[in-house]
């Protein structure tokens, strides 16, 4: 069907105007890690896609693949970015 060719050719029928990025709430350890899962507004996932970023990598970092891992104890910001279109997460890292 068109739906799943769309989600991986990006054929641009349905235009991502929103990503979400779950869980909910992310609060890991130092040294512990913790999967994001972007999804855009036509639920279709952009983990893979998407680029992301942390406001403190003194704090948490982030990869490629958009695991965050803990580094410190604090608090950061990731954020994703898909096709211009940007999300946020707060992240609290424990001792």
């Amino acid at each position: 069907g068109w739906k799943p060719l769309n989600s991986v050719t990006d054929t641009g029928f349905f235009p991502v105007t929103s990503l979400t990025i779950t869980p909910s709430s992310v609060s890991i350890a130092a040294a512990a890690t913790q999967q994001l899962t972007v999804t855009d507004n036509n639920t279709f996932d952009r983990t893979a896609q998407a680029t992301y970023s942390t406001s403190d990598p003194t704090k948490a970092t982030v990869n490629a693949a958009g695991l965050v891992t803990g580094v410190a104890a604090g608090s950061a910001t990731i954020t994703a970015v898909y096709k211009g279109v940007s999300a946020s997460k707060a992240v609290t890292v424990t001792a």
